[in-house]
């Protein structure tokens, strides 16, 4: 039978396994495609598409082996979110019917995962690119709206995640 609770448990597992699977497809195509995935972080760390602003140019990195360095971390990071959030809402899922104490003590692993996914579209995306490397200013290399989505959805997943009980 569906209550409130389990409804509201349920809510909340849809919001992680959401993020999740954006965590998933995302490290799938940047594997798959890695190339052109790669054009991205080329941009962001050159800061070819930006206003050029002398202030700000010193932070450019025209490395390619800190390109393929960032490129790679976001991959790890993004995995971490699909094998953590997978692993945790299976765990949840198992315990779905089960006390509020019981179904607590298996959070753990999804709050993790909303970490990861913090880290990434978060500190590396929006900090990181759009702060640092000043990609704000780029009309087409520029993943801030994405990133804030992503962000908004794993805050809302985590704090569901937290409320359910």
């Amino acid at each position: 039978m569906l209550d409130s609770q389990k409804a509201f448990r349920l809510f909340s597992l849809m919001i992680i396994l959401t993020i999740t699977t954006i965590a998933a497809i995302a490290c799938f195509g940047n594997i798959t495609d890695s190339t052109s995935n790669m054009k991205f972080v080329y941009h962001i760390f050159e800061m070819d598409t930006t206003y050029h602003s002398p202030g700000v140019m010193y932070r450019a990195i025209d490395s390619n082996l800190m390109h393929w360095l960032g490129f790679w971390a976001i991959v790890v990071f993004e995995a971490l979110v699909a094998i953590t959030g997978y692993w945790g809402l299976y765990r949840l899922l198992k315990n779905i019917n089960k006390s509020s104490d019981v179904f607590e003590k298996q959070k753990t692993l999804c709050f993790i995962a909303m970490f990861f996914a913090v880290v990434i579209w978060g500190f590396i995306f929006q900090a990181g690119g759009g702060e640092w490397f000043v990609s704000w200013q780029s009309a087409s290399w520029n993943g801030l709206r994405d990133a804030t989505r992503i962000v908004l959805l794993a805050v809302g997943g985590g704090i569901t995640l937290r409320l359910a009980k």
